[in-house]
This record gives structure tokens, C-alpha cells and sequence, in this order.
């Protein structure tokens, strides 16, 4: 059985209110040349995240990339004795799907949502073009 730390409520009602979540919420994203960011903004879909969803299994093919605005998604390894480790969490600062910026088209740990919230995605193939 699995031990996922549970980081309890990042629900920031202020934040949360009627205010439209930007692109530059997520800080990598407010980070890239404005010509990259002008060519990916079109494709980027913004979706809400819930407590526990899956974003991706370990050995999966990476079909969305995810930025994080308001939520905490945490990357788990898993181990031939099926335990497993928490060995990352990704927030507004990051992405979820680094392996794919890699070279690789899977990844090798678990993607959980620890904290609900919204977050940016945008399908890998896009991004592999």
C-alpha cells in the first residue's frame, strides 16, 4: 500500500476567487522568451486538478505536460516490492513531465495530485515538434 503524504489545504480563498488564472502563474512558464511563450499560449488548456487524480503511471507514455498554478502534484517512485518513495513535488515553479525535455517519451515515477487546484497542460506531442 502506498503512503502518500497528504499536504493538507493549499486553498488560498484570496487567490480563488473570481480573478482568471494567467499563464504567468506558473513562474516557468512567465519565465520562457516571449516568442516561445507566444507560441505555446494557444495550445495551453487550463484544468482543474483534483486530490488524489493521477496525472501519469510509471512507465507510461507522457501525453500532456503539466504547469501548475495553485497545486502540488508530487512524483513517486515505485519499487519491485511495491512500496514506493516520494522523490519530487512540482508547483507554480515547475512542470509536471521534465522526461520528456529529456529525450524520453515515458517517465519513470507516478504523478499524484497532493493538492487540488488548477494547473496549465498542453499535449507532449506539441512540444516535441
Amino acid at each position: 500500500m502506498d503512503a502518500f503524504v497528504h499536504y493538507g489545504s493549499c486553498r488560498n480563498e484570496k487567490f480563488h476567487g473570481p480573478r482568471p488564472h494567467t499563464l504567468g502563474q506558473n513562474r516557468l512558464l512567465a519565465a520562457l522568451p516571449e516568442e516561445v511563450y507566444e507560441r505555446l499560449a494557444p495550445d495551453l488548456e487550463r484544468v482543474r486538478l483534483q486530490l488524489g487524480s493521477v496525472l501519469h503511471e510509471s512507465g507510461e507514455r507522457l501525453r500532456y505536460i503539466y504547469f501548475p498554478i495553485d497545486c502540488l502534484v508530487s512524483l513517486f517512485c515505485e519499487l519491485d516490492d511495491g512500496a514506493s518513495g516520494e522523490i519530487a513535488v512540482a508547483g507554480n515553479e515547475g512542470l509536471v513531465g521534465i522526461a520528456l525535455f529529456m529525450g524520453g517519451k515515458s517517465t519513470l515515477s507516478r504523478a499524484v495530485v497532493q493538492c487540488a487546484g488548477f494547473a496549465f497542460r498542453i499535449r507532449a506531442n506539441i512540444l516535441v515538434r
